[in-house]
């Protein structure tokens, strides 16, 4: 699964390295150390022409001086390769399906197991029509130990870079009384590579930049066309080691969580397949 991860990037960087046309913040979101479901993330979305719209909030123009779109920036530039816009905001982390009662439901919904998207009525349509990225530093999982006991490890690309969460995005709009509608997302997760699975048997599916292309390319519906893509990522290139117990508590958020915990030989142990 995916419940914590790390998030510290601007939305200036954000919007340079996903090629964004669109911005739609109120504001920034802090750095965050330790991401939590139901506080709001950074998601990367991509609407064709023919789309009735991106999630709720207003598009505020593409700051002076600045090219967050390069390849994508003119009128006459088609955006994605099949004639879509890239759209960065805010939304909740816990999917709420269109149909729910309640937003509650979306606590019970932070993930969505690759293997079941194009089955499950709370994700199937989204699969088709509303994909989308979730940026991440790294993320944080634990390691069953002895009883009962859980070991906390971060995780990582090593040497860093930010990784490309697959996600789904939904609207949802109380059907008691009347508001703006939510918009929350869930982190699509996958088996786990090699490197990984010493920790857990499940990781976030991260998409290389290809991956990106296709995965947010609004014209492709078809599950078989995207289910190829939620596969776990290669085995080589990551590391992980040992942290405090205290990343474990939502309370706690700051860089001092990635500390290596020492532990072993050495202040930090890395796996490298």
């Amino acid at each position: 699964m995916c419940g914590r991860y790390v998030s510290t990037a601007s939305p200036e960087e954000l919007a340079a390295e996903y090629h964004v046309d669109d911005v739609a913040l109120d504001g920034p979101l802090p750095p965050r150390w330790n991401v939590a479901p139901t506080q709001s993330v950074y998601v990367v979305a991509a609407v064709s022409p023919t789309s009735p719209g991106v999630p709720g909030q207003a598009r505020e123009p593409r700051p002076a001086g600045r090219d967050v779109g390069h390849a994508r920036a003119g009128a006459e530039d088609p955006g994605s390769p099949s004639g879509g816009r890239r759209w960065l905001g805010a939304m909740r982390w816990g999917l709420v399906p269109s149909w729910a009662q309640s937003p509650a439901v979306g606590a019970r919904m932070i993930n969505a197991r690759a293997e079941t998207l194009a089955s499950r009525p709370a994700f199937r349509s989204a699969l088709r029509r509303r994909r989308c990225v979730v940026p991440a530093d790294s993320f944080w999982e634990w390691r069953a130990g002895p009883g009962r006991s859980k070991q906390p490890y971060a995780i990582r690309r090593r040497g860093g870079g930010t990784l490309a969460f697959a996600g789904l995005w939904e609207r949802w709009r109380d059907p008691v009384t009347p508001g703006p509608a939510l918009h929350s997302v869930a982190i699509v997760t996958t088996r786990a590579n090699r490197s990984l699975a010493v920790l857990h048997e499940r990781m976030p599916v991260v998409l290389d930049a290809a991956g990106v292309e296709r995965w947010l390319d609004p014209e492709l519906e078809e599950p078989e066309l995207l289910l190829p893509l939620l596969v776990p990522a290669p085995d080589e290139g990551w590391e992980h080691w040992p942290v405090d117990a205290r990343v474990g508590s939502v309370a706690n958020d700051g860089p001092e969580l990635l500390e290596a915990l020492h532990v072993g030989v050495g202040d930090r142990q890395r796996f490298k397949a």
